[in-house]
């Protein structure tokens, strides 16, 4: 069930108030009235309301200090000035001071029932548009949450800077994400492979079959080269293009891979050591042979 809007209608008239009252009741709007400032005061003070139909002259004080109360509330309570004694410097101050539409009166019942239908029905986009950024701000702060715990070092790259970064790959490289987001992603890497980077990076943009996942090098803050695997997606939405980068740190398979190629070396050298030594055992036996040989033609 949808709540109905509610109306606060302060006037220092009863007869007005129930007018008022009369005029609203078939538009399905929760009504309530004052007859003085300090009566509405206490009426906003302990209940929300989305639209106030004011009028600036009350016995105890004016208007306006009504709607700098609203206003200090901060609650988005919309106002609709009517009043007796129009001028254009009052409906301008009533303007200034945040009131939504400023009606002579007597104006038409039409008039009237417009101008709130316009007003609440300002008010709901409004309310619709701040739960749906509120929504938004929730869900990019969830998929943020979840980016950021990723052992994977991602970045979007717009135009060649770095539109975001995630915290692993800030750590991976030794900065802060907000040292990186806004420089150009050519700045960490090492200058040796830079045109082999650039080169992939347009084709990408381009379109074309360049490599997607290969390994290389990205430059950490302390002038060391650090070993990764880039893996590069062409993004596009409309014409705006970009590049989503997952990065993964290599170091520990590189330094497993040597140390592996280390031992198959030594393995190797060893191997080809016996086989030496084997071929020299057999020299060695046909000679100690031919000795012993000569020994017995001695005697």
């Amino acid at each position: 069930m949808i709540d109905k809007p509610k109306i606060l209608i302060i006037d220092d008239e009863p007869r007005m108030c129930q007018s008022l009252k009369e005029l609203l009741a078939s538009q399905n709007y929760e009504l309530n009235t004052a007859n003085s400032a300090k009566e509405a005061i206490e009426f906003l003070n302990n209940n929300r309301f989305d639209l106030i139909l004011l009028d600036l002259c009350l016995p105890d004080m004016n208007g306006y200090h009504v709607m700098d109360h609203i206003s200090k509330q901060g609650i988005g309570t919309l106002v609709i000035v009517l009043t007796g004694h129009a001028s254009e410097e009052s409906a301008i101050e009533a303007l200034r001071r945040g009131a939504y539409d400023y009606l002579k009166k007597p104006f038409e019942p039409e008039k009237l029932l417009i101008t709130v239908k316009n007003a609440l029905y300002q008010k709901k986009i409004k309310r619709d548009e701040e739960i749906a950024k509120e929504s938004l701000r929730e869900s990019e702060e969830r998929y943020r949450c979840y980016i950021n715990v990723a052992n994977d070092g991602i970045a979007v790259v717009h135009n060649g800077k770095l539109s975001f970064v995630n915290s692993r790959l800030a750590e991976m490289i030794g900065h802060t994400t907000d040292e990186i987001e806004g420089k150009h992603f050519l700045r960490f890497i090492p200058k040796d492979i830079l045109p082999q980077i650039e080169d992939i990076y347009k084709r990408r943009l381009a379109g074309e079959d360049s490599p997607s996942v290969f390994e290389s090098q990205i430059l950490h803050r302390d002038g060391r080269a650090i070993d990764v695997e880039y893996n590069i997606s062409q993004v596009r939405i409309g014409d705006d293009q970009s590049t989503l980068n997952i990065i993964r740190d290599i170091s520990d398979r590189k330094k497993m891979q040597a140390e592996v190629l280390k031992a198959k070396k030594l393995s190797s050298l060893g191997t080809l050591a016996g086989g030496i030594a084997h071929d020299f055992n057999n020299l060695l036996y046909v000679i100690v042979g031919n000795i012993d040989l000569a020994k017995d033609n001695i005697k």
